[in-house]
Protein backbone atom coordinates (compact mmCIF):
# COMPACT_ATOMS: atom_id res chain seq x y z
CA UNK A 1 0.00 0.00 0.00
CA UNK A 2 1.04 3.43 -0.68
CA UNK A 3 2.44 5.64 1.38
CA UNK A 4 1.26 8.84 -0.56
CA UNK A 5 -0.24 11.95 1.42
CA UNK A 6 -1.95 14.59 0.65
CA UNK A 7 -0.51 18.08 2.02
CA UNK A 8 -3.69 19.86 2.67
CA UNK A 9 -3.59 21.04 6.25
CA UNK A 10 -0.32 22.59 6.04
CA UNK A 11 0.79 25.67 8.38
CA UNK A 12 3.00 28.07 7.93
CA UNK A 13 3.39 30.79 11.06
CA UNK A 14 5.45 33.87 10.81
CA UNK A 15 7.14 35.25 13.84
CA UNK A 16 5.57 38.16 14.74
CA UNK A 17 7.31 38.88 18.32
CA UNK A 18 10.15 36.45 20.19
CA UNK A 19 8.09 32.88 20.39
CA UNK A 20 4.89 34.57 19.27
CA UNK A 21 3.33 32.98 16.06
CA UNK A 22 0.69 34.22 13.72
CA UNK A 23 -0.93 32.03 11.37
CA UNK A 24 -0.74 32.93 7.66
CA UNK A 25 -4.04 32.63 6.91
CA UNK A 26 -5.84 30.96 2.98
CA UNK A 27 -2.67 29.93 1.61
CA UNK A 28 -3.40 27.71 -1.33
CA UNK A 29 0.66 26.65 -2.22
CA UNK A 30 3.78 26.71 0.21
CA UNK A 31 6.52 25.48 -1.97
CA UNK A 32 9.94 24.67 -0.37
CA UNK A 33 12.84 25.36 -2.90
CA UNK A 34 16.37 23.89 -2.17
CA UNK A 35 19.19 23.97 -4.01
CA UNK A 36 22.93 23.63 -3.44
CA UNK A 37 25.14 25.73 -6.35
CA UNK A 38 27.93 23.54 -7.96
CA UNK A 39 31.26 24.63 -8.63
CA UNK A 40 33.39 23.02 -11.66
CA UNK A 41 36.37 21.74 -9.94
CA UNK A 42 37.51 20.11 -13.51
CA UNK A 43 41.00 21.10 -14.56
CA UNK A 44 43.35 19.19 -17.31
CA UNK A 45 44.16 16.35 -15.15
CA UNK A 46 40.04 15.44 -15.41
CA UNK A 47 40.33 12.26 -16.42
CA UNK A 48 37.91 10.93 -19.71
CA UNK A 49 36.73 15.09 -20.25
CA UNK A 50 33.82 14.38 -18.02
CA UNK A 51 33.50 17.33 -16.20
CA UNK A 52 33.97 17.09 -11.86
CA UNK A 53 31.78 19.18 -9.16
CA UNK A 54 31.99 19.89 -6.13
CA UNK A 55 29.07 21.17 -3.95
CA UNK A 56 28.81 24.66 -3.10
CA UNK A 57 26.89 27.30 -1.11
CA UNK A 58 22.67 25.89 -0.30
CA UNK A 59 20.48 28.25 -0.68
CA UNK A 60 16.37 28.26 -0.07
CA UNK A 61 13.42 29.97 -0.98
CA UNK A 62 9.90 29.02 0.30
CA UNK A 63 7.09 30.54 -2.63
CA UNK A 64 3.75 31.25 -1.45
CA UNK A 65 0.09 31.79 -3.32
CA UNK A 66 -3.01 32.04 -1.54
CA UNK A 67 -6.45 34.08 -1.21
CA UNK A 68 -5.52 38.27 -0.79
CA UNK A 69 -7.05 39.06 2.54
CA UNK A 70 -6.00 42.77 2.95
CA UNK A 71 -7.90 43.24 6.46
CA UNK A 72 -6.64 39.94 7.65
CA UNK A 73 -3.46 40.47 10.56
CA UNK A 74 -1.73 37.83 8.86
CA UNK A 75 -1.68 39.54 5.71
CA UNK A 76 -1.99 43.31 6.56
CA UNK A 77 0.44 46.00 6.85
CA UNK A 78 0.45 45.88 10.51
CA UNK A 79 1.42 42.59 11.62
CA UNK A 80 0.93 40.30 8.64
CA UNK A 81 3.13 39.42 5.25
CA UNK A 82 3.10 43.49 3.64
CA UNK A 83 4.73 44.37 6.86
CA UNK A 84 7.13 41.98 6.64
CA UNK A 85 7.84 42.88 2.99
CA UNK A 86 7.98 46.70 3.84
CA UNK A 87 10.14 46.32 7.16
CA UNK A 88 12.72 44.13 5.08
CA UNK A 89 13.46 42.34 8.58
CA UNK A 90 14.99 38.73 8.66
CA UNK A 91 12.01 36.81 11.26
CA UNK A 92 11.20 33.34 11.88
CA UNK A 93 8.93 31.41 10.36
CA UNK A 94 7.58 27.74 11.13
CA UNK A 95 5.71 25.13 8.84
CA UNK A 96 3.92 21.87 9.97
CA UNK A 97 2.74 19.72 7.75
CA UNK A 98 -0.73 17.33 8.57
CA UNK A 99 -0.15 14.07 10.15
CA UNK A 100 1.65 11.44 7.95
CA UNK A 101 -0.18 8.14 7.09
CA UNK A 102 -0.03 5.65 10.06
CA UNK A 103 1.11 7.88 13.06
CA UNK A 104 0.65 11.15 15.12
CA UNK A 105 3.80 12.54 13.14
CA UNK A 106 3.94 15.69 11.43
CA UNK A 107 7.01 17.48 9.40
CA UNK A 108 8.20 20.78 10.36
CA UNK A 109 10.39 23.21 8.74
CA UNK A 110 12.09 26.18 11.41
CA UNK A 111 13.50 28.41 9.32
CA UNK A 112 14.16 32.66 9.20
CA UNK A 113 14.14 34.98 6.33
CA UNK A 114 13.27 37.75 4.57
CA UNK A 115 10.00 38.50 2.42
CA UNK A 116 11.45 38.93 -1.07
CA UNK A 117 7.66 39.63 -2.95
CA UNK A 118 4.51 40.51 -2.02
CA UNK A 119 2.23 40.66 -5.35
CA UNK A 120 -1.18 41.28 -5.27
CA UNK A 121 -3.32 39.95 -8.35
CA UNK A 122 -6.46 41.71 -9.29
CA UNK A 123 -7.89 39.49 -12.47
CA UNK A 124 -11.03 40.87 -13.44
CA UNK A 125 -12.98 37.05 -13.58
CA UNK A 126 -11.00 35.16 -10.84
CA UNK A 127 -10.73 35.57 -6.99
CA UNK A 128 -8.05 38.42 -5.69
CA UNK A 129 -5.16 36.14 -4.81
CA UNK A 130 -1.41 36.85 -3.76
CA UNK A 131 2.02 35.32 -4.55
CA UNK A 132 4.81 35.76 -2.28
CA UNK A 133 8.23 34.70 -1.90
CA UNK A 134 10.57 34.17 1.45
CA UNK A 135 14.53 34.05 0.82
CA UNK A 136 15.66 32.19 3.90
CA UNK A 137 18.76 33.73 6.15
CA UNK A 138 20.51 30.63 7.24
CA UNK A 139 19.94 26.68 7.17
CA UNK A 140 16.65 25.36 8.03
CA UNK A 141 15.69 23.22 10.98
CA UNK A 142 13.94 19.72 9.76
CA UNK A 143 12.71 17.65 12.34
CA UNK A 144 9.92 15.13 12.66
CA UNK A 145 6.67 16.11 15.45
CA UNK A 146 4.36 14.74 16.93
Amino acid sequence: MTQAWRSAGCDLEMETAPDEYLHVAELKNITPSFTAAQLDASNHDTPSAWAEAIGGRKSATIALSGNYLPADASQDGTTGLWAAFNDGENRGYRLTTPELPGGAIRVRFLFSGVLTEFSPNFNFDALAEFTSAIAVSGQPVYSLIS
